[in-house]
């Protein structure tokens, strides 16, 4: 038989004090200390364990999977933004303006004619002058809180319904958007402090509402996609608000829409966006 083909002899087995040496490379050599001191505290932390398993919670104490998705700092935050919230119905929601005129008596001229004589006389001089009312204009605008727009809406609604396609259905959904700036932090904070249920299951619900906090800018949207088709007013438009136009467009909706309704935009998004990461 060659010599390649030889088997070396197997060597002896090493003994558990120098196998020790080898665990984690040396970073903790020597053999490791007992992990309880006396066996009676061994007995007790191995019947905890049994009576763990009976009740199938298999998971560790510090399991990443039992912390909690939603902190207290967060959880602030988010009632915030709900205040927030309901504080912007208060805020003007509406804005429109009235073209009026003041018609005050203006100097508009002087105008003088001198006449001589060959003596070198004074002249007779004679003046004139004139004044004629000239028109001015200035704008008075008016505003309206999204609360007080819900207090309006009789006299509001009856114009409204008396339009065209366009103007009936951007009004139902700014409507619709007053009621959810109502209704969201409601939600909002019952089910940030008085959902019942372990934690993952308070973070899984909550997940859900925060997710309705999308509708409020999805309306507004939609009301500025309807406002590109355009549409009639079923009342003097221009002699009511100069600002919304001859028809209902674009330009009226931007200059009807007040700061409030995107306070509430704001806060509402960010509620939603902080759903994203639960």
């Amino acid at each position: 038989m060659a010599e390649g083909d030889k088997r070396s002899p197997v060597g002896s087995r090493i003994n558990e004090k120098d196998r020790y040496r080898y665990i984690g490379f040396e970073v903790f050599p020597g053999a490791p200390k007992d992990l309880f001191t006396n066996d009676a505290e061994k007995e007790k932390y191995v019947e905890a364990l049994k009576a763990r398993r009976q009740s199938e919670d298999t998971l560790r104490d510090d399991c990443k999977l039992l912390e909690e998705r939603v902190g207290r700092g967060e959880r602030l935050v988010l009632a915030v933004a709900s205040v927030v919230i309901l504080l912007a119905l208060f805020m003007p929601w509406y804005s429109a303006y009235k073209v009026v005129r003041d018609e005050t008596p203006t100097q508009t001229g002087q105008s003088s004619a001198t006449g001589t004589t060959y003596q070198g006389a004074r002249a007779n001089e004679e003046i004139i002058t004139g004044q004629v009312a000239r028109a001015r204009t200035q704008k008075v605008y008016s505003q309206i809180s999204g609360l007080g727009a819900f207090v309006a809406i009789g006299d509001i609604g009856g114009k409204m319904f008396s339009s065209g396609f366009g103007v009936i259905l951007s009004g139902l959904l700014m409507l619709a958007y007053g009621l959810l700036c109502l209704g969201l932090p409601v939600l909002n904070l019952y089910t940030i402090y008085g959902t019942k249920g372990k934690p993952d299951e308070q973070a899984l619900q909550l997940k859900k509402i925060m997710r309705l906090n999308w509708l409020p800018l999805l309306l507004l949207v939609a009301v500025l996609m309807i406002s590109f088709f355009g549409g009639d007013f079923g009342f003097d438009a221009p002699a009511t608000f100069a600002s919304l136009g001859e028809s209902y467009s674009v330009a009226t909706v931007f200059n009807t829409l007040s700061w409030g309704i995107f306070v509430a935009m704001a806060a509402s998004l960010l509620v939603a966006v902080k759903g994203i990461e639960i």
